[in-house]
């Protein structure tokens, strides 16, 4: 181990500054990779909205697990920007008739989820 070989107070604390400042580059390099992967994701048309739901939340953890935050503002926002064009009356719904960024991740992912299900039950045939 370094610090064994570290013959100084001011040696041992040079190698610990070393080790920390490789380590600070490393965490700020993967926050960045995350906040290019949340930038560049896009829900797939076939892709449910809780999966897509699910793909953000795992952003956050990873986020969170890093000493990073990500707002749930910033998932909304990403949220009603990446889903598919079926789902424009109620991105534009929620965008007019709600404070989106006061909105919690959760109840934007319900809203979403509840309009999915609709236009699911519309398109099923009926017996």
């Amino acid at each position: 181990m370094l610090m064994q070989v570290a013959q100084t107070a001011k040696e041992v604390w040079n190698s610990i500054k070393v080790k920390h400042l490789g380590a600070d580059l490393v965490q700020k390099a993967r926050l960045q990779t995350l906040r290019s992967e949340l930038e560049t994701l896009k829900m797939k048309p076939h892709e449910s909205t809780r999966e897509f739901a699910g793909k953000l939340s795992s952003i956050q953890a990873k986020f969170k697990s890093l000493g990073g935050t990500l707002k749930d503002k910033v998932l909304v926002r990403k949220l009603l920007n990446s889903v598919p064009k079926k789902f424009l009356p109620i991105v534009a719904s929620i965008e007019q008739y709600q404070e989106v960024d006061r909105m919690q991740f959760e109840e934007a992912v319900g809203r979403i989820t509840t309009f999915e299900e609709r236009l699911k039950s519309q398109d099923e045939p009926e017996n």
